[in-house]
C-alpha cells in the first residue's frame, strides 16, 4: 500500500457509497452525505485463460450525495476511488442516480413502487482491470424495486425491498441485476440486515482472459454476492454500518470474494 494511499485512508476512515436503492424517500431537502470503506478480497477468477492463478486484494473509498427534490423524487450522485492488485489508489467511478416512487406504503399504499435510471462512468484503465464490476466506460442502467414496512407504535420494526435493473454499456452486451434485502430494528437504536445482489452478464463468452480484458462487457459472468449488517443510529448525527460481505457464487468472474465495509451516513437540511 503506498503513501497516499495511506493518507486518503487516515483521513477517511469511512467505500464504496453504492447508490441508494430503497423505495422510499426521505422529505424534501433532507440532503444526506455518505462516505464508507471496504477491504475485500478475492483469491481467484472463475474460468479464467491467463494467468492460471489471479487474486487481488481491494481497498475502495466512496461518497455519495443524496438531494430529495421532492416527496417521491432524488438525485444521487456518487464518486469512488479504489487501489487493487496493477492499479495504484485513484479515481475509479463517477455516476448519477434518478429515483422516482409511485407508491408509498408508509402514506398508506398497499406496497412500495419506485423506478430508478443511472448513469456511472470508469476510466479505461480502471475497467482494464478484472476488480471492475462494470462492462465498459459508460454503463447506463433502468431498475424498478418493491419494499414494505412493518410498523410497531410510531416508527418502523422491519422492512424488506426487492429489486432488478436491466443495463447496457457504450460497447459489449447487456447485464442484469437482482436484489433483495430485509432489515430489522432493535432497541431503538439499532438496524440488523441481511442482503442479496445477483449480477449476470448476457454475453456468450464464458472464459476471462485477464491479460486482455477490457471490462465485463463481452463476458457471460454470474454471480451471487451476500451481506450481513449491523448499524448504529445516532439520532440527528446519522448512522454508522458494518457489514461483512462474501460472494457465495462466481462463474467468469472473481470467486471467493470476502470483504468488510464501514459506512456513515450524515444527513443534513438546507
Amino acid at each position: 500500500m503506498d503513501f497516499t494511499l495511506k493518507v486518503w485512508m487516515g483521513f477517511f476512515p469511512i467505500l464504496l457509497a453504492a447508490f441508494d436503492f430503497k423505495p422510499w424517500n426521505e422529505a424534501p431537502w433532507h440532503i444526506s452525505l455518505d462516505g464508507s470503506y471496504e477491504y475485500a478480497y478475492f483469491p481467484n477468477v472463475s474460468r479464467r485463460v491467463y494467468p492460471i492463478n489471479y487474486s487481488s486484494h481491494e481497498n475502495d473509498l466512496g461518497f455519495l450525495l443524496d438531494v430529495p427534490f421532492s416527496p417521491s423524487s432524488d438525485i444521487q450522485a456518487e464518486i469512488t476511488f479504489n487501489e487493487a492488485r496493477s492499479l495504484d489508489f485513484n479515481f475509479d467511478t463517477a455516476g448519477f442516480l434518478f429515483k422516482h416512487q409511485f407508491y408509498n406504503d408508509i402514506a398508506g399504499d398497499p406496497i412500495s413502487l419506485a423506478t430508478y435510471a443511472s448513469l456511472v462512468f470508469s476510466p479505461h484503465e480502471r475497467i482494464s482491470n478484472v476488480v471492475t464490476t462494470l462492462h465498459n466506460m459508460w454503463n447506463f442502467t433502468i431498475g424498478a424495486v418493491i419494499g414494505k414496512e412493518k410498523t410497531r407504535y410510531d416508527d418502523w420494526a422491519n422492512r424488506w425491498w426487492l429489486g432488478a435493473d436491466f443495463g447496457m454499456a457504450n460497447q459489449g452486451y447487456p447485464w442484469f441485476h437482482v436484489m433483495g434485502n430485509l432489515e430489522l430494528k432493535f432497541r431503538e437504536k439499532w438496524i440488523a440486515g441481511v442482503g442479496l445482489l445477483g449480477y449476470f452478464g448476457l454475453a456468450g463468452t464464458r472464459v476471462v482472459d485477464i491479460a486482455d480484458f477490457n471490462g465485463w462487457g463481452n463476458i457471460g459472468h454470474q454471480s451471487l454476492d451476500l451481506e450481513v449488517k449491523l448499524q448504529r443510529l445516532f439520532g440527528p448525527w446519522g448512522k454508522l454500518s458494518v457489514s461483512y460481505l462474501a460472494r457465495a457464487f462466481a462463474y467468469a468472474y472473481p470467486k471467493g470474494r470476502q470483504g468488510v465495509l464501514i459506512y456513515y451516513h450524515y444527513p443534513f437540511d438546507l
